[in-house]
Order: C-alpha cells, then sequence, then structure tokens
C-alpha cells in the first residue's frame, strides 16, 4: 500500500496511525451523512432522484443546511404527530454529531511527551485552556453514531418514498399541504383551504 510521504508541515498526529485514521472516517462518513440527509430533503419533498441533493449541498455551511429541512418541518408538518417528533429527533441527532465533527476537524491536535494524545479547541493561549487528552473510542464513538444515523435517515427515506408513491397511486385531488402534513397518520382535522384545489399563496 502506498504511503503518503513525510512532509515537514505534517500533523503529529500522523505519528499516531489509528487517530489518523479515525479523524479521517470522521470527515469521511460525516459526508456520506450530508449526503443521506440531501436524500432525506428529496423524500420529504416527494421530489425525483438528486433534486434534494443538489438543494440540499448548496448553502456552503452545514448548520444552513440542517435548517432547510428543520423549516419545512415547522412549516408542513403538525408538530405533534408522529412523523414530525421523528423529524425533530433526527435532525438534532444530525446537529450534534455534526457539531461535534466541525470540533474535531478543527481542533489544534498534539501528542505529549509521554505519547498521550490531546487536542484543544478554540483559540490558542486562552487564559486557563489546556489541552485534553483525547480516547480513541470517543472518536469511534462518534464514527459508529454517525453511521447508525444514516441507516436511521435511509429508514425514514423509504417511509418518505412510500407514502408519495401512495398517494400518487390513490391520485386523490386535494390541497398540497394536506397531503404532506400528517405522512400517512389519520387524519384529525383538515386545514381550510381554498376549495378549488390550489396551493394558498
Amino acid at each position: 500500500m502506498t504511503e503518503l510521504p513525510r512532509h515537514d508541515c505534517e500533523s503529529t498526529l500522523s505519528e499516531t496511525p489509528e487517530y489518523f485514521t479515525a479523524v479521517g472516517a470522521i470527515a469521511i462518513e460525516v459526508t456520506n451523512l450530508e449526503t443521506v440527509m440531501g436524500g432525506l430533503l428529496e423524500a420529504f419533498l416527494g421530489q425525483p432522484d438528486d433534486v434534494g441533493e443538489i438543494i440540499y449541498l448548496t448553502p456552503q455551511t452545514a448548520f444552513g443546511r440542517l435548517q432547510i429541512i428543520s423549516n419545512l418541518v415547522d412549516y408542513m408538518l403538525l408538530s405533534e404527530t408522529r412523523g414530525a417528533k421523528e423529524l425533530v429527533v433526527v435532525l438534532e441527532k444530525a446537529k450534534a454529531i455534526i457539531g461535534k465533527r466541525h470540533a474535531l476537524i478543527h481542533a489544534r491536535w498534539g501528542t505529549s511527551d509521554d505519547g498521550i494524545v490531546k487536542s484543544m479547541d478554540g483559540p490558542p493561549r486562552r487564559e486557563g485552556k489546556e489541552p485534553q487528552a483525547r480516547e480513541i473510542t470517543e472518536l469511534h464513538d462518534l464514527v459508529r453514531r454517525t453511521r447508525d444515523l444514516i441507516l436511521e435517515i435511509r429508514s425514514i427515506n423509504l417511509k418518505l418514498r412510500g407514502h408519495h408513491a401512495k398517494m400518487r397511486l390513490r391520485e386523490v385531488m386535494r390541497p398540497y399541504p394536506e397531503v404532506t402534513y400528517r405522512l400517512g397518520e389519520p387524519q384529525t382535522q383538515t386545514p381550510n383551504f381554498p376549495e378549488n384545489n390550489e396551493r394558498p399563496a
């Protein structure tokens, strides 16, 4: 296997291959998470493949991308439905993972004289701020949580796509928000939309 050539500016983290690999895995798996979040957006809107990913990955900030789906959930779903609650939990998990990813990727990494891997978040030389020892299990746990969330979102995507497919097969003419409000749950109330089946302005 070809290895990276040595360089005068390389991180001291390269001397601890398991940490070096784990940080790289976090970067890769969070990228995969963002891709499947684009799939969640297209499944949520009932759009063709790739449309959601194109929209979702356009903003150049991870938290801004999450906010797109969060705003749609707030607007299109009744907050007390099972579907809304499930999506809110998923978004909270994704936000926590991406926040942790940012902290780890942008941290200053190094090793102490006794070989302990440490990192420091935020600006250097802050009064009272000391590098923290990092256990490899912490990094492995983040990789595992990210992969688990990807599987969870894929499952939700399948349910959303099934909902939209079912609605298309039934060919029921009714206002768009009424179709997407409940994601297949029993209808307990009907929004007061125009009778001509047009979407409200």
